[in-house]
């Protein structure tokens, strides 16, 4: 079902499994701190239905809270919303995009210090994208 809220045009999501988009509808498709609100079991269910609304050729972006910072797994369990989380790596994300046809494209962490100090140490973040420890974790896929 399709509404207007405010003169943007938004769509209701009724099945968490199932996008309300067409096939091959999109060039990019993102998922920012989604995936660790998915049952394990769904979730290359949902990567399936990711890959069914991308163009061939289209990316898909998954960001997450990456399990190997202390800080993040500290912050998770603190924080109401994420009550029903289970984090996933990104060696799980990997292989949930490769099994649903996508190749891994590239791969970065970020959010290695916190605000107080990220301004005097933010020009290292670019320097250690490569290293596991970074607060979240971003991955590009390509639709073949």
């Amino acid at each position: 079902m399709m509404r207007q809220i405010s003169g943007i045009e938004t769509r209701v999501q009724a099945d968490p499994l199932k996008i309300p988009f067409d096939d091959a509808a999109f060039d990019l498709v993102t998922t920012v701190c989604v995936y660790h609100h998915v049952p394990p079991p769904a979730r290359r269910t949902l990567t399936k239905e990711i890959v069914r609304v991308l163009k061939p050729g289209g990316i898909f972006c998954i960001v997450e809270h990456n399990p190997r910072n202390p800080v993040t797994r500290l912050i998770v369990s603190r924080t109401p919303v994420d009550a029903d989380a289970i984090l996933l790596d990104a060696t799980e994300s990997r292989s949930l995009t490769r099994k649903a046809g996508l190749l891994p494209l590239e791969q970065a962490y970020f959010l290695y210090f916190p605000q107080a100090l990220y301004r005097y140490l933010g020009w290292m973040e670019g320097m250690l994208a490569k290293v596991p420890m970074g607060g979240q974790y971003a991955l590009f896929s390509r639709r073949s």
